[in-house]
């Protein structure tokens, strides 16, 4: 088994379990800061943080809302997400992101600096910058 397949199906560094992405699930996401990965099937496409003042649930929700748009950009696929609460979500992050990259050489597809300004991210974005 390649390291890169290890990493996606057994090894997800945050939460082992993998909500669906819609508004009914959503509505179940923790009102607490901290981290989240977004999926297409078993591949984590986007890690993204919600800060103090932002709640996973209200982050979730954003993204949701910009996918069913179809707004969504390089997240219109998503159909999985988990979460960890972490009260230093923007650290937390950035360690999620250097074992990703670690593991295969590249952050997720919408973790990348050309897709970062896209529908959804650009949100988040403003957000962790206020």
């Amino acid at each position: 088994m390649s390291q890169k397949w290890a990493y996606r199906r057994s090894q997800m560094p945050i939460g082992n379990r993998r909500w669906s992405f819609n508004p009914l699930v959503v509505s179940g996401a923790p009102e607490e800061p901290g981290v989240y990965a977004l999926l297409e099937g078993d591949e984590i496409v986007y890690y993204g943080c919600a800060v103090q003042g932002s709640t996973i649930r209200s982050a979730l929700y954003e993204i949701l809302g910009r996918v069913g748009a179809g707004h969504g950009g390089c997240l219109q696929g998503v159909d999985r997400y988990t979460w960890e609460i972490n009260y230093r979500p923007r650290l937390r992050e950035a360690e999620l992101l250097r074992e990703y990259e670690r593991a295969n050489e590249h952050p997720p597809r919408c973790n990348q600096p050309r897709a970062a300004v896209s529908g959804a991210l650009a949100v988040v974005e403003r957000r962790r910058d206020s």
